[in-house]
Parts: structure tokens; sequence; C-alpha cells
């Protein structure tokens, strides 16, 4: 495995932080931790997964291997070379030093401890303002979006928030709905009733709504109360456009990352307020006596879209069916057979975005798809690394060594790099909700395309090449090992990757067969280990070698 580099303001508290979880991890069997043992700690550089299971491997070690990952002989020096870069972020001055640690993605508490040290030392710092012309609060507040609803990124900065505060920080009223800020809502409604009126743009998609659809957005009914006595009819605001409440507390969020539980008292909040939730929401929201009411009174709303995760537009089953809700799924076939509604395509859709596996199974035994409505299943569950989806797909039938036509870079989800002179990229996969009017799902059905198709999708002017010629291919397999969920962006991704390439090997995935790819703008014919070797050559810090083990014990021929 490759060394790691040290951030450029590396915390003690978090590299510790990191030992323990390989501890942990080393305990719990994690072939990730393994190969990281074997790569980097010593005495068990030759041993077997077996052997590192059984050995004793102490805290100590866990931080010895930490230390080696990052270049160092020893946990000693990498403490030293740590307190080194502390001790040179001393002399960049306080300020610069302030807006660094709040750019920080994982506050730890030693940030905390250390902002703090410099707002006591400085009071004034409170009031400072960055490049962009932002306190440290409204920096803050900024975070708090980038970061909105995710509840362990938030506390670290409310922790800093109320710091802030305490040492006579001006806030404003958007950072105190997100904040959870009630005296400071309170008092501000008081002084000024009118900023109940007032509208806010908190994100590019999100522009022009009311601080009870921001208090939706990031869940804070405390604060929704609030402002619900003060206004009622905030409840119902930009119902029209799809900024209300309701939209802000359900459409956000994509149905694979969505936890309708803690929102339900939210839900219910807006609802016996006058809020009237649409099918998609009452569906995402489990709200299952209601969205049934709609479709048994107006069985025509299965074949209507309706906005829900991520703001994609669905259909009543596939909402269903996305969002896990086996239960009323069994309801709307009924209507839909009742009423003669043809839901085909619907069932496909469903079965591929479904992350629940009881829905998964009653979608195959109810509903018998064909075996490529199946297979496309088990590709975008190959990309989205859901092993135990994969292995009841190819129970059923999917085939683990399809290809899949369309033009793909290297990790699937970049698929289509126009330029390196700023023109656009798309970032879409066209496995991604199928059927959404995307450039890449447009494209993964076109063996050749126009500079004029793709301007009249992205509306883009400028593009970086006139046509595309040809076809370029990948398989469940390459989709598993390349993906962007995958151990390309998260090493801890390493055990669910070799599940799902053990699971298509075993379902006899054809791992001589050689598959057009585009690799960084060339298209090389790649077998799926030359295609991980390149990819291992790319990203050298990621783990690719453990896969590089499983495919060449496959008997994959090396060019």
């Amino acid at each position: 495995m490759q060394q790691k580099q040290l951030p450029l303001n590396p915390s003690l508290e978090h590299l510790k932080s990191q030992a323990k979880q390989l501890l942990k991890a080393h305990k719990d069997g994690s072939l990730d931790a393994f190969q990281r043992i074997r790569s980097f700690f010593p005495k068990l550089s030759d041993a077997t997964d077996t052997e590192i299971q059984r050995a004793v491997f102490s805290l100590q070690h866990a931080q010895l291997v930490i230390a080696r990952e990052y270049g160092f002989a020893s946990w000693t020096g990498l403490k030293e070379q740590v307190l080194h870069q502390e001790q040179d972020r001393e002399k960049m001055p306080p300020k610069d030093l302030l807006f660094q640690i709040l750019r920080t993605p994982d506050l730890t508490q030693a940030h905390i401890q250390r902002v703090e040290e410099l707002i006591t030392d400085d009071p004034s710092l409170v009031s400072t303002r960055n490049e962009n012309g932002r306190t440290p609060i409204e920096a803050l507040a900024a975070k708090g979006l980038i970061n909105f609803g995710k509840e362990r990124w938030y506390r670290p900065i409310r922790q800093l928030y109320d710091l802030f505060r305490e040492h006579g920080a001006a806030t404003h009223v958007v950072a105190a709905v997100l904040m959870d800020d009630r005296e400071y809502l309170e008092t501000s409604i008081g002084n000024n009733p009118e900023v109940l009126k007032q509208r806010f743009d908190i994100s590019r998609t999100w522009r022009g709504i009311s601080l009870l659809a921001i208090a939706a957005g990031c869940n804070r009914i405390e604060i929704a109360k609030v402002l619900i006595e003060a206004d009622p009819s905030l409840v119902t605001e930009g119902q029209a456009e799809g900024k209300a409440p309701m939209d802000l507390l359900v459409k956000p969020w994509h149905h694979s990352a969505f936890d309708a539980e803690p929102r339900k008292p939210f839900y219910d909040l807006l609802v016996e307020n006058g809020a009237v939730p649409d099918v998609g929401a009452a569906l995402a929201m489990d709200d299952w006596q209601r969205a049934g009411a709609y479709i048994a009174r107006n069985p025509q709303l299965l074949e209507q879209q309706f906005v829900c995760g991520n703001q994609i537009k669905f259909r009543p089953i596939e909402i269903a069916a996305a969002y896990g809700r086996e239960f009323i799924l069994s309801l709307l076939f009924t209507v839909a057979e009742a009423n003669g509604i043809d839901i085909e395509k619907d069932l496909a859709s469903a079965l591929t975005q479904t992350s629940a596996l009881d829905v998964t199974e009653k979608l195959l035994e109810t509903t018998q798809p064909s075996a490529s409505v199946i297979t496309n299943a088990l590709i975008f569950a190959c990309e989205v690394y859901q092993p135990e989806k994969v292995r009841l797909l190819l129970k059923y039938g999917a085939d683990p060594s399809a290809p899949l036509k369309a033009r793909f870079r290297y990790d699937v989800v970049q698929n289509l790099k126009l330029g390196d002179d700023g023109s656009r990229t798309c970032e879409m996969s066209p496995l991604f909700l199928p059927g959404t009017k995307t450039l890449a799902s447009e494209i993964a059905s076109h063996t050749e395309y126009t500079i004029e198709f793709v301007r009249k999708l992205k509306g883009t002017k400028t593009l970086a090449f006139e046509t595309v010629s040809h076809t370029c291919e990948m398989s469940p397999l390459l989709v598993a090992i390349g993906t962007w969920y995958g151990i390309r962006e998260a090493e801890e991704a390493l055990d669910e990757c070799l599940e799902i390439v053990g699971a298509l090997l075993e379902a006899g995935a054809d791992v001589h067969r050689s598959y057009r790819v585009d690799m960084d703008g060339e298209v090389l014919e790649l077998t799926p280990l030359t295609y991980t070797q390149k990819l291992a050559a790319l990203f050298p810090d990621k783990p690719f070698e453990r896969i590089i083990e499983v495919l060449g014990s496959a008997d994959v021929g090396i060019d």
C-alpha cells in the first residue's frame, strides 16, 4: 500500500482517533485493516489475514501503523512533526489561523480549544472578516449550510457558534435558525416582526425561502414552533414554487440517505398547522394512510411524477420502492391492476432505485422482470455498493458479465470529460436515476452524438470537441472497482468492494473479457485485472492491490 501525505493542518487528536479506529477495525475483522497492518506493521508483514486477526494488536501498534502510513518510522516521529507544524501555525497571523481552522472539514475538540485560545487573546477576532467578507459566525453559518441537516458535522459547528456568541460576536437570523439559537430568534422577531416576511438565499438550489423553510431543511423543530406561533402563514408560504417548509423537509435528501423517523415530528407539526403534503412527500415520510387515500381517490396519480429526494421526479411506485415502503407498494400494485394502469417502466426503475432488500425481493417475485431489467439493477447496485442486493439480483439471474455501453471515464461517475479548458464536465452517472434528463443519461443511449445535441441538453456553448464516434463499455466488475462511491474515494469501502467482486466472480463473471474503457482520454481494451492495474497507477494511495490479488487469483491473464 502507498504512503499518505499529512494534511496541511494536521491534528494530533485526529491522528489518535485514526489509531483507535484502526484498533477497532482489527477487532472487527476488517480486511482493509488487515491489509494496512500487513503493509505497515513489520512483525506481521508476511502474515495471513487469519494470523493478523489472531495476533495481539494494541493501541501502540495501531499508532505505529498510522505513523508509517504517513511515512514516519515511529509514532513519536509523527507526533513531533505534527507539533512542529502546530508551532509553525502559531507564527501565522491569528486572523488567518482562525479562518483556516473554520475551513477544516472535520472539526475536533482540539480545533475548538485552539479557537477559544485565539479569541481570548484577541477578542476583536470575533468580528473580523475573511477574504469573502464573512465574520466567523457567518463563515460557520455557510459551513452549516454545506452540511445541511447532518448532525455529526453540526455539533462542533454549534459549539463554535456558542463560543463566538459568548465572546460577544454578533449573529444574524439565518445563523440563529441554523444553529438552533431560539433566544436570538425570539428577540429578533420581537424587535422586527418584518423579518418573518423576508426571504433568503441559502444555496444555488434554494433561493427565496422563508425562515421556517430553513428550519425545516435542518430539522429545527423548536425553532419551527416559534416561527409558526409568530406567523402561521409561513407553513404554506412558497408552496406554489416548491419552496415551502414541506419541500425543504423532504426533498433535498437523496432517498438512499434519507431517514424519515427523526423528521416525522416536524412533518406532523406542519400537517397539524395546515400543510398539505403531496403523494411524494407522504410516501417519503412513510405516511402510508395519507398516500394510500390519495391514490385510492385518484388512481391516475400513479401516472404522475412528483418531486422527491434531490429534486428528482418519480412516479408513486418508484418513490415507494426508492424509500423502501414495502407495505404501500402492494396497495399501489393492486390499484394499478384494477385500473389497467401500465406500470412496467415504473417497476424497472423501482428495482434499480430501491436499496431495501425486502422491496427488491418483492419486486423480483411479483413482477418477474426481464433479464435486462435485473442486470441494470445489478450494475447500479455495484456502483453504489450494495453487496447484499448484488447477491440477491445474481440469485435471480442477473448477468455478472453484462457490458454496459456508454462513454465512460475510468471512474464511472465522471462520465464525460469535455476538455481541460474550463468547458463543462458531466458529473452524473448514466446509471444514476435513469429517466432523468441529464447529459449522461441521454448520452448513455447514443453511440454517436453531435455538439448540437449536447448543447441542446446542457445549454452550453463551450465544448472541447465536435463529435464522439465510438462507444465505450463497462461491466458490473469494472463498475464496482472503479466507482466514485468506492475505494477510489474512501479506503474504508474496500470490504464492500471485495464482497461485490467476490459475489460477481462466484456467479461466473468473465474475467478474461476485454472492455473498451476511456482512461483519461485514451480508449483502451482492458480486462478487469488490467483495468484495476490502471486505476492503481492513477490512484497510488488507494488499496487497489487487494482487488488485484483477488482478480489475479481468478486466473486473469496480464497483458
